[in-house]
């Protein structure tokens, strides 16, 4: 799955830490992996279309995509659908498409209080539709807040994953 994103996107930023540890033998979507693992998160447009649903990151204080750490036995797609539900209580999407709809690679920094070291999250990205035009429900305990904004705006955001997105969101309907 990743391989294969890879070889259809070679411009993905960061993409040499990927390939290399691909080639390793640990397992990537084992959060006890310490130089790098899986994350999974869910790109949801609104009924509309026309707006996306970020929320404030707890730790990081920004906006991003709902998503988290895939669990044990969970496939990445499961996870961004479960830490979607957990996130911003929305449960029946629509997914766009089963494959990745976007990747992206970056460090996290050392937590003392988490006893991490710096890694890398390989957060793999699902495209999926509030169709029925869901009531957001915001957990306080996974995230500060939630705000749907337009994708025409992100396609100028500042942060490359969001202008990215935004500008894939342009060639799914």
């Amino acid at each position: 799955m990743l391989a294969d994103y890879l070889q259809a996107n070679p411009e993905t930023e960061n993409a040499h830490v990927l390939r290399d540890l691909i080639k390793g033998t640990g397992d990537l979507f084992a959060r006890g992996q310490s130089l790098a693992h899986v994350t999974a998160s869910g790109w949801i447009l609104s009924k509309g279309r026309s707006n996306v649903l970020l929320i404030e990151h707890g730790i990081y204080k920004f906006f991003v995509a709902p998503g988290g750490h895939v669990d044990p036995g969970e496939t990445a797609l499961e996870a961004a659908l479960r830490e979607v539900l957990e996130e911003v209580g929305l449960g029946e999407l629509v997914v766009l498409d089963r494959k990745i709809f976007d990747l992206d690679i970056h460090k996290i920094p050392a937590s003392e209080k988490k006893g991490e070291p710096e890694h890398w999250h390989i957060d793999v990205r699902f495209a999926f539709w509030n169709a029925k035009g869901q009531d957001v429900s915001i957990n306080k305990n996974e995230c500060l807040s939630a705000k749907w904004m337009a994708v025409n705006d992100l396609l100028y955001s500042q942060d490359a994953s969001l202008k990215r997105m935004a500008q894939k969101s342009l060639q799914l309907f």
